[in-house]
């Protein structure tokens, strides 16, 4: 094939994305070598090149996703003034999201060994992070903890809803206008 007719050389991310969609398709069994290769127009050539397998395509998926959906994410809303933060939260957690759908399946394989240690670590840091930012509105701690856990099971409990086709009120004013006043 002439120089000018080949397809750009993919790059590891293209290989992250991929799985990432895959596993919000159709979980984590869809994160095969082949298939993913056949999806991107590319061989499994291509894939070796930048993993050396399977495994390690996973924990570049599931960092990839932790980095996007939790560290940025925090990283954005602490970057705001301390009284504009609930407010950020609200808009970058509450979707909808093109990442809501490989989060619902990243949490349904959290039973998987190298599912888990991921998921345990994105949920501990969001937790954490709501309770920072409930202490810094001036929140008690042992009240700070109750309510980053009524928090983020609202979040969870809301992405149930919007994953299993359930009419979700997180767009609706009077839901948004009860998280405020949480967060507040």
């Amino acid at each position: 094939m002439p120089t000018s007719e080949r397809q750009p050389r993919l790059d590891r991310q293209a290989w992250v994305d991929a799985a990432l969609r895959a596993w919000g398709k159709s979980g984590l069994d869809a994160v095969k070598v082949e298939p993913l290769a056949a999806g991107l127009a590319t061989t499994k050539g291509s894939f070796y090149w930048h993993f050396a397998n399977r495994a390690e395509l996973i924990d570049a998926a599931l960092e990839h996703w932790a980095q996007e959906t939790t560290s940025a994410v925090i990283d954005a809303v602490r970057a705001e003034p301390e009284a504009r933060r609930g407010d950020r939260l609200l808009e970058e957690v509450f979707g909808p999201h093109e990442t809501d759908r490989a989060e619902w399946m990243i949490f349904s394989a959290a039973a998987h060994p190298q599912v888990q240690p991921v998921v345990d670590r994105v949920h501990r840091a969001r937790t954490d992070y709501l309770v920072e930012l409930f202490r810094g509105q001036g929140v008690p701690d042992a009240r700070a903890r109750a309510r980053a856990a009524v928090a983020y099971a609202t979040y969870l409990g809301e992405l149930q809803l919007r994953m299993t086709g359930a009419t979700s009120a997180a767009h609706s004013g009077e839901f948004r206008a009860e998280l405020r006043r949480l967060l507040s």
